[in-house]
Formats: structure tokens, sequence, C-alpha cells
């Protein structure tokens, strides 16, 4: 059991952006209806302290769009993170995201994507 462990990790920590995004929405799909209201609430209320956070970056100089997707372990804390941009703004958000979000998954691992897009 203890080798299951170590492949899993080992596969994700050399994991990409892409196949990361890929999971979580296969983890976030899985959700039933209380659950995937408990990921919205969770998400919405980190995401209002992480841009208060980050508002030292120039927001307005900041990509207009990014994702974020976090690995939670079982107890609900972020394991790992992946981010498909790389200006500060979205890199002050991700870890942010990374210190400070928690959301008790169904599952281990889970994975769950906060996807940002801003209009001009």
């Amino acid at each position: 059991m203890i080798t299951n462990f170590y492949i899993i990790s080992a596969v994700a920590l050399s994991m990409n952006f892409q196949s990361a995004f890929s999971f979580s929405k296969q983890d976030e799909q899985s959700l039933n209806t209380v659950q995937t209201s408990s990921l919205i609430t969770a998400q919405g209320k980190i995401i209002s302290e992480v841009f208060s956070d980050c508002t030292q970056y120039d927001f307005e100089s900041a990509v207009k769009s990014f994702t974020v997707v976090a690995r939670l372990d079982s107890s609900g804390y972020v394991e790992q993170t992946w981010n498909d941009k790389n200006d500060e703004f979205s890199l002050c958000v991700e870890e942010k995201i990374q210190r400070k979000f928690i959301f008790q998954p169904p599952k281990t691992p889970f994975f769950t994507a906060f996807e940002f897009k801003f209009e001009e």
C-alpha cells in the first residue's frame, strides 16, 4: 500500500498543467450538488481574500485570464498547484491559494481549478 502512495506522489509531482486541469474537470464533475455548492463557497471565500492580498501587483498589466489548479490532500489542504501563466499577479494568486485554500474532498487526491477571466 505504501508503494502505491509513492508511485502516485511521484506521478503527481511530475504532472504538467494540462494533465492537472483535466483531472480537476473530472473531479469537479464527480461531485454531487451539495459538494459542488460547498466547493463553490470555499473557492469564493478564498478568492476575495487572495485578491486583496495581491493588490501590490499591477493588476492592469496582469494577464486577462489564467487558471490555477490545486491538488488537495485528505485533510483538504493544498498539496500542489499548477498555473498556466507566469506573471507576478497570477503567481501571487497561486501562492495564496496554495497556502490558504481548504476544502474537504470526497476522495484523494482531489483536483480543483480556479479559472479567472477579467473583462477589459
